[in-house]
């Protein structure tokens, strides 16, 4: 799972390749941890941010990135990086180190960051070694990070996205609907391997159903995850804890980022 950091997106890359497991009865083995480079200081000054996408919480900033390190070991350690920025809204990817690439789109709206997955009818893709999955947004509802987050707030992101799976060269019809919901808390002290960071703790909820047809049968995989997150303001998510389905449990740590 992920941060979900963007719990969602984690989620979603974590089903791909446990339904690549279950129908091809192979799985991937998982190659050797890559270096992780070295902690940015936590005292590093809070980029100038401005437009539609301008959020304390998660600087939008083409080219910034943050490494993370997970405890579950078929995710792998990974980096995500902002693409390219617009008007209203931008692109983002994580390369785990096990192979697995993840690419998404984002709206903005005055601070408010969507998490389109995709939007408009473009298309998304999550890769692996024997697994490439490609879907369109159907339905979207909500929002992923509010502009604004105080002690309480709450806030919900629907989504439904279509589209099919490619597994070890069979395409498959593939279907995933997603419900998100959180509550921001108080502000905590969190120390990861990237510094000792001020941050505001968020709560969430999320379901996520995937189905994909095979000879005509759907196959359903679902999970529930509760996450809470730390978001340190001009630096971004800091630290994830995750437990899917009430038994696995993740927690993922930023060592390292960039903000140009």
């Amino acid at each position: 799972m992920s941060h979900r950091q963007i719990p969602i997106l984690a989620s979603v890359v974590l089903l791909f390749a446990a339904l690549a497991c279950n129908l091809s009865g192979t799985p991937t083995a998982e190659p050797p941890v890559t270096s992780v480079p070295s902690a940015t200081p936590a005292a590093s000054p809070v980029p100038s941010l401005s437009g539609a996408c301008a959020n304390s919480l998660y600087p939008v900033v083409a080219g910034a990135s943050w490494t993370y390190t997970t405890t579950i070991g078929v995710i792998g350690d990974y980096t995500r990086t902002i693409m390219t920025v617009n008007a209203d809204g931008f692109t983002d990817q994580d390369v785990f180190s096990n192979g697995v690439t993840r690419t998404g789109e984002w709206g903005c709206d005055s601070g408010s960051l969507i998490a389109h997955q995709p939007d408009g009818g473009s298309t998304g893709a999550v890769q692996t070694s024997n697994v490439t999955a490609e879907f369109q947004t159907t339905a979207l509802s909500g929002v992923t990070l509010p502009a604004s987050v105080n002690v309480g707030d709450t806030w919900t992101q629907n989504f439904t996205l279509e589209g099919n799976e490619s597994i070890n060269g069979r395409t498959v019809p593939a279907k995933n609907e997603t419900a998100y919901s959180c509550t921001a808390g108080g502000a905590e002290s969190v120390t990861v391997p990237a510094g000792t960071f001020d941050a505001i703790r968020v709560d969430c909820n999320t379901d996520i159903t995937i189905t994909v047809t095979v000879a005509g049968a759907e196959v359903p995989a679902h999970v529930n995850a509760t996450s809470t997150m730390w978001y340190a303001a001009g630096v971004g998510m800091v630290k994830s804890d995750n437990v899917v389905s009430g038994s696995a449990s993740n927690t993922v740590e930023l060592t390292a980022y960039n903000i140009p």
